[in-house]
């Protein structure tokens, strides 16, 4: 096959969003498939977290101004965009005001507004469909990476199928550690209908609230093939994909958190040691303007050491290499006990290139 095109619908970037894993993945494997020679659009919401002016987005006007219908109400449309140096890959935005916030927010809209996240990947996968035939360019591949859009193999399935934007592309589900806690709403089927999905669809969350499995099998029932992109997916997804029976990449690699030592520290780890620190801020600032007078009074000191001069007086001397000895010992000894913060260790030629073959194998 081919790789000509690939669009990629993503619920996280970085670095429109904080550098983790999964956002350095979704940032770095698009621009590896554009540096193979494939021409690549890529899809995120628009949280109220992103900073607007700080990452250059602007909206598109001849894009923009649709009404998407959810649930018989109205919701307009705003695509915005902005340009990912230094690869000049254009990564686009889905907005709207009713489902994302317009001014900086501490977190992301699908943690502090729960109860509208159906309707939320709704409005985000149709936003994302009925802007792409408009770029004009037909995907070799489209791949849908995260919860929030695991509604789109679905509606590019059983309504857009006869589109040529999306009728011969191969639909490429992508599995993260991303589950979330609270199950989206029982009328969930019903809103899905009302957009022409048709029943037989949807009999398996008829009624029902849709926990993160149930939304997996969803994706999976319209999709070509599989990508695991985090070594933490659930057993229980893994099972839904054997079961499948469809195409399948195991974790091919990706970037990840390590300790001072290299070892790997898992996504839930790294939060938890977030947490510590968070719990200790205000310790820990305390802790720096210490940090920051004792080694202003080592500097002084060995200002006094060289002008002493080697010649100078020995147990001068000694006594100026005790006391910084003793203010270097209180440094080490008086730090808070918080552990430190993991880094982020990414080789996108690991897992840039098995996906570019597996999307030629479809």
């Amino acid at each position: 096959m081919d790789i000509n095109k690939v669009l990629f619908i993503s619920q996280e970037i970085a670095p429109y969003l904080a550098d983790t894993p999964t956002t350095v993945f979704n940032r770095d494997l698009p621009q590896g498939i554009q540096e193979h020679g494939a021409e690549v659009r890529t899809f995120m919401p628009k949280y109220g977290k992103i900073n607007e002016r700080r990452n250059q987005l602007h909206e598109v006007i001849r894009l923009s101004g649709m009404n998407l219908i959810i649930d018989d109400s109205d919701h307009p449309l705003i695509i915005k965009v902005a340009t990912l140096q230094p690869a000049r890959m254009q990564v686009y935005f889905i907005y709207n005001d009713d489902y994302f916030v317009n001014n900086l927010a501490k977190v992301l809209e699908t943690e502090s507004s729960k109860d509208d996240n159906d309707e939320r990947s709704i409005f985000f996968v149709r936003g994302v469909i009925e802007t792409v035939p408009k770029l004009r360019g037909i995907p070799s591949v489209i791949q849908c990476g995260g919860w929030i859009t695991a509604l789109a193999p679905m509606y590019m399935r059983q309504i857009y199928s006869d589109d040529p934007s999306f009728r011969d592309a191969k639909i490429v589900y992508a599995l993260y550690a991303d589950d979330f806690d609270q199950p989206l709403d029982e009328r969930l089927a019903d809103k899905l209908q009302q957009d022409g999905i048709p029943a037989e669809c949807l009999s398996a969350i008829q009624g029902k609230a849709v926990d993160s499995l149930m939304l997996t099998q969803l994706a999976l029932n319209h999709a070509d093939a599989v990508i695991q992109c985090s070594p933490n997916v659930r057993p229980e997804v893994l099972e839904l994909v054997e079961k499948s029976g469809l195409p399948f990449l195991p974790y091919p690699g990706g970037p990840y958190y390590a300790d001072a030592e290299g070892n790997v520290v898992s996504d839930e780890q790294y939060q938890a040691i977030v947490d510590t620190r968070e719990a200790a801020k205000e310790e820990l600032e305390a802790w720096e303007a210490q940090k920051a007078k004792y080694n202003g009074q080592i500097d002084v000191l060995l200002d006094q050491l060289d002008e002493l001069g080697d010649d100078g007086d020995p147990k001068k001397r000694q006594q100026i290499d005790d006391a910084i000895a003793g203010i270097r010992h209180a440094i080490d000894t008086e730090a808070p006990q918080v552990p430190a913060l993991p880094t982020l260790v990414n080789n996108k030629t690991q897992y840039v290139e098995p996906i570019y073959e597996f999307y030629k194998s479809l």
